[in-house]
């Protein structure tokens, strides 16, 4: 595992443009362990059904292999995590005790 941690930027009250580029699908089929770090920094930015934009700044990424003790995949399929055996460039959103929303 690779785990890359970046500081935190408070830039919540910064405006977002309305057109930016997004990361192209092809750069997310790099192995999990090239793709992690350039993520960093990146937006994460998903419409909203009225128009908002919903965004947040990545600020640490970690990489795993489904053969990893610590892949969400790693014990079995289920409905789930089945978002980590689809396509590539679709994101995995799961909850921990802290109230932290993680996306892999």
């Amino acid at each position: 595992m690779k785990k890359v941690v970046a500081s935190a930027t408070p830039i919540a009250s910064q405006l977002i443009a309305k057109d930016f580029p997004a990361l192209p699908k092809t750069f997310f089929c790099l192995p999990a362990e090239m793709v992690g770090p350039e993520l960093v920094g990146c937006r994460l930015v998903k419409r909203q059904a009225d128009g908002r934009l919903l965004w947040g700044v990545i600020v640490e990424t970690e990489a795993y292999s489904q053969d990893e003790p610590a892949c969400h995949g790693y014990r079995h399929r289920s409905p789930q995590n089945e978002t980590l055996f689809g396509e590539p460039a679709r994101f995995y959103v799961y909850a921990i005790p802290s109230a932290l929303l993680l996306t892999n």
